[in-house]
């Protein structure tokens, strides 16, 4: 991930261990700055329901990673009770 931030290079499908992808990481960990990098718009992000979930649910940025997914994607973030759920939760 140290790579991501310091060259401004992602490989945003690349899978590792628990947190699946390094987005999932990213929005999981609350790692803005790499998030910010990811959103690029030459990157292609699939906005799942499991990763708005766990933005929502993010203790200390959730907010923050919502809004930007949300700014970024729009219609394509689906705000559904779950998601609703895990922000409440948190």
């Amino acid at each position: 991930m140290n790579d991501i931030i310091t060259n401004k290079r992602a490989d945003i499908n690349i899978r590792s261990g628990y947190y699946r992808t390094t987005f999932y990481t990213a929005i999981t960990k609350g790692y803005l700055e790499m998030l910010g990098i990811l959103l690029e718009p030459n990157n292609k992000v699939e906005i799942t329901e499991e990763m708005v979930k766990a933005a929502a649910g993010n203790e200390e940025s959730g907010e923050t990673i919502v809004q930007l997914l949300l700014e970024k994607y729009g219609d394509d973030v689906k705000i559904t009770e779950e998601v609703v759920k895990a922000a409440t939760e948190n």
